[in-house]
């Protein structure tokens, strides 16, 4: 495995905790054909697609699935091929594509930005106007507290939105795709493929 890939793995188990950024308001639609659950050998899943479906029922909600147990290779997936909004998970690989372009001490070099940069919640960057940022702390402040400036000046570092999406299909993700920074990014209207994922592609 090579350095790109290992680091984007890394990076890319802090976005499975919410799987795949956004859920959608779809009340009454059914759930898709290809979703399934694969259990490893003799490991029962503990989450099936029905308590997925059951939870989409309740709240009135669309819910992305692709998770994989690492240790039984046990799979849960629900909707796993529908589009979803990338919302804050964009950060994560944002983090990643700055890693694999700036080894080692170049994650040192400061970023400089102004209160003009700031937008609705960035509760690390909004400290930090006068002095700025390092790569390194705004790779964490991105991942680690879903700081929507840092997450722009990263997508900055990278040659923004194009450049994310040349990212992922330099990985050989094609369906990825970011058009717009925070906060228009969350802006997704149904059917929109921009600004969006799947939770196959994401979790790959």
């Amino acid at each position: 495995m090579t350095a790109r890939l290992s680091r984007r793995s890394l990076l890319l188990t802090a976005a499975l905790v919410p799987v795949v950024g956004c859920a959608t308001d779809a009340p009454d639609r059914a759930p898709a054909a290809g979703s399934s659950a694969t259990p490893g050998p003799g490991t029962p899943s503990p989450v099936s697609p029905r308590n997925l479906a059951a939870l989409e029922r309740e709240y009135g909600a669309r819910l992305g699935v692709f998770a994989v147990d690492t240790g039984t290779g046990a799979t849960v997936v629900h909707r796993a091929d529908e589009r979803f909004a990338l919302c804050s998970t964009f950060k994560t690989l944002a983090a990643a594509a700055v890693l694999d372009r700036r080894p080692g001490a170049r994650l040192d070099e400061r970023i400089s930005y102004g209160t003009a940069d700031l937008v609705p919640y960035s509760p690390v960057t909004e400290k930090h106007t006068g002095q700025g940022m390092t790569l390194r702390e705004l790779c964490d402040a991105a991942v680690r507290y879903s700081d929507n400036t840092a997450g722009n000046l990263l997508l900055r570092d990278i040659g923004g939105p194009r450049g994310l999406t040349a990212y992922a299909r330099r990985l050989g993700d094609r369906v990825t795709r970011l058009d717009h920074t925070e906060p228009e990014l969350n802006s997704n209207p149904p059917g929109d493929p921009r600004d969006t994922t799947t939770p196959r592609a994401i979790a790959a």
